[in-house]
């Protein structure tokens, strides 16, 4: 920004203090006037750009923003428990029966029949995406194949405790923490507090998984 408008006016700002320096207040001019001309000086001979007064209030405001941030994720936390609240403890049992199952099946190294018929997978090696009839069995081959290529043995799930279920009728949406543990090269490795999420349906009385996803955190 061009700032040779303000140098000017505060130079004829200046003249006009030696044309009035015989007066009876400060520049010649009566006090209250002097202190307005003055004041407005000093805002002329302030750089354009200089932020070091809003600084303070910028921090304020980003603080702000993460503070209310938090605020509006630990009230979608509290209102997703208090859907799941909602569920009977024997619905919310039977839910969960082939989501443990399925991480039996998984931790015993048999996944091809622990999906419905149609069925969606999203996980976090290529191709990423299965799905279909063949889905489960697709998934359990590519996992075999990216184990062995990336030396990854005894690969373990421990589902945590926290847990968010929705029912709908034959539908259900499961949400929950797992811990993955497994050998790679012959050297420990751990995945913490990863997101499962698994939807289902019920089919002739008996939950089914009809996809999942698994996601780092």
């Amino acid at each position: 920004m061009h700032m040779g408008g303000a140098h000017d006016l505060g130079i004829a700002i200046a003249g006009s203090a030696r044309h009035f320096s015989g007066g009876f207040g400060v520049m010649g001019l009566p006090v209250q006037e002097a202190e307005e001309r003055g004041f407005r000086r000093r805002l002329i001979k302030r750089p354009v750009g200089d932020y070091r007064e809003a600084a303070p209030m910028l921090a304020r405001g980003s603080n702000m923003y993460k503070i209310i941030a938090a605020l509006f994720v630990a009230a979608v936390m509290a209102g997703s428990a208090s859907a799941s609240d909602k569920i009977s403890a024997p619905d919310k049992i039977a839910v969960m029966r082939p989501v443990r199952q399925f991480v039996d099946s998984f931790n015993s190294g048999d996944l091809k029949n622990a999906c419905a018929a149609q069925s969606a997978i999203i996980d976090e090696f290529p191709p990423y995406l299965w799905q279909g009839a063949t889905a489960c069995a697709d998934w359990s081959n590519d996992f075999d194949a990216f184990r062995e290529k990336n030396g990854i043995v005894d690969p373990k799930i421990t589902l945590g405790l926290g847990q968010h279920v929705d029912v709908m009728g034959d539908r259900a949406y499961v949400v929950v923490l797992a811990h993955l543990t497994f050998k790679q090269n012959g050297k420990r490795v751990s995945e913490r507090d990863p997101i499962l999420t698994v939807t289902l349906q019920k089919i002739a009385d008996t939950w089914r998984i009809a996809g999942w996803a698994w996601a780092k955190r």
